[in-house]
């Protein structure tokens, strides 16, 4: 096609078998017809294709009139435009139904009755395609400035498609946000951001910033003040914030424990309770004594029976002796097993101690609270050693006189033996007795 439609035609005014188009001021030459085209009825062409356009089909005009335009490879559809002497165009409207590119418009030429093809006037609009701006006409031609696209995104990539138009692909190139306290800046998803800065000092008692232009980090006291904080400061508690800093009071420690001395101690902010020993206390009503830590009534009530548990009542102040069970001492040492009496509120003493130290040359008694006494006696008595005689007590020791045990024979070995007493054993035969001889015990020989 030739400016969107080339005119089939007879021979008109001189062109011979051309088609009339002025274009560039001449004749265009014609687009040979298909022999056994049909000129004004809707009966398919006898042949498939002709020489001007390969691949026309077979098949029926649409509409009857004689063909105007080359075959373009597809079929027609629309009312045949007459040409020609005979019917030839009259105004230009005759030929509104040409096809033309863009910066052409279809005229008709009043001398040869044929539409011809012409530049449209200069700098009339035009559509320059989605990448020129300003588009309009000059000698024939659609033109006008380049798109640029720019978006003022450093963050993306911008150019221009001859069909989709502008386009804007993110990148990831190095930006800056303007804001010193985001540094370093790098693109993502179309826009230029960094990490914020961190200014937080911990400290909820100021309101935390950074200075865009210094990136320094500024800690003004914070807009709601005596809100809770948790540090004011060692040995301090329940702050509030006051301007920018944590203020509290004073620790107290204070335990309620009359027999203690409460401090907090300022290195490590814990508090301590020391014992006070011996401090006068008091228990409710009741006066009493620190004892390890502890206010104790009980030397306040004491009335020093141990079959009686002593107290304070806090309410009056008087002293309770409530009956106690259990164990005690009498006091006295010829006592065993004592107890307490819970009806007589006393210690009771038990059985007898014995002092009995089986020895019969001691007089054995348990004088009271003094406890057991052994006397040593004179008394007869056996000190169960047969080689003794006459026993008798002394200094709590019983002893006797040495039993003799001399036969007077010289053929014996005369001796004592404790439990048995004496043995008089024969000496050997032949042992020398004054002038005789020892014979089974016997001196013989004897003149």
């Amino acid at each position: 096609m030739i400016g969107g439609a080339a005119v089939k035609a007879r021979s008109i005014l001189g062109c011979s078998a051309i088609i009339a188009v002025l274009a560039l001021g001449g004749c265009l030459p014609a687009a040979r017809a298909a022999a056994g085209d049909d000129a004004a009825t809707t009966a398919p062409d006898t042949v498939a294709k002709d020489g001007a356009a390969p691949g026309d089909s077979t098949a029926g005009d649409t509409t009857s009139g004689a063909d105007t335009l080359a075959d373009t490879g597809t079929e027609e559809t629309t009312a045949d435009v007459a040409v020609g002497p005979a019917k030839g165009c009259a105004s230009d409207a005759a030929c509104a139904n040409l096809l033309v590119g863009a910066c052409k418009v279809a005229k008709c030429n009043l001398k040869t009755g044929l539409c011809m093809i012409a530049d449209a006037p200069a700098a009339s609009a035009c559509d320059g395609g989605p990448c020129q701006d300003n588009a309009k006409c000059a000698a024939g031609k659609c033109a006008g400035t380049a798109k640029t696209c720019d978006d003022g995104n450093a963050c993306t990539d911008d150019s221009c498609d001859a069909i989709a138009g502008c386009g804007h692909a993110n990148n990831h190139a190095k930006c800056d946000d303007g804001n010193k306290c985001s540094d370093p800046d790098q693109c993502q998803d179309g826009a230029c951001a960094g990490a914020p800065k961190n200014c937080d000092d911990k400290d909820p008692c100021t309101d935390d910033t950074c200075n865009a232009t210094t990136a320094e980090c500024n800690h003004l006291p914070t807009a709601t003040q005596n809100i809770p904080c948790d540090n004011p400061g060692v040995c301090m508690e329940n702050g509030v914030c006051q301007g920018n800093a944590c203020k509290g009071t004073k620790v107290t420690c204070d335990d309620s424990n009359p027999c203690t001395l409460d401090a907090c101690n300022l290195t490590d902010g814990k508090c301590y309770h020391f014992n006070q020993q011996g401090k006068s206390c008091k228990l409710g009503k009741c006066n009493g004594t620190c004892e390890a830590g502890v206010c104790d009534d009980k030397a306040f009530c004491e009335d020093n029976n141990i079959c009686t548990a002593d107290s304070c009542d806090p309410s009056v102040g008087d002293c309770m002796h409530k009956p106690a069970a259990g164990p005690c001492d009498d006091g006295d040492p010829c006592t065993q097993n004592d107890a307490c009496d819970a009806q007589l509120n006393a210690c009771i003493g038990g059985a007898k101690l014995s002092c009995d130290d089986a020895n019969p040359c001691t007089n054995d008694s348990c004088v009271y609270k003094q406890g057991c006494k052994n006397a040593p006696n004179t008394a007869p008595c056996n000190d169960g050693d047969a080689c003794t005689s006459s026993d008798g007590c002394a200094s709590g020791i019983c002893g006797g006189k040495a039993v003799s045990c001399d036969d007077g024979n010289a053929c014996t070995d005369d001796a004592c033996v404790p439990a048995t007493g004496c043995s008089h054993k024969a000496k050997s035969d032949g042992t020398t007795c004054g002038a005789g001889k020892c014979s089974a015990g016997v001196c013989t020989g004897t003149p």
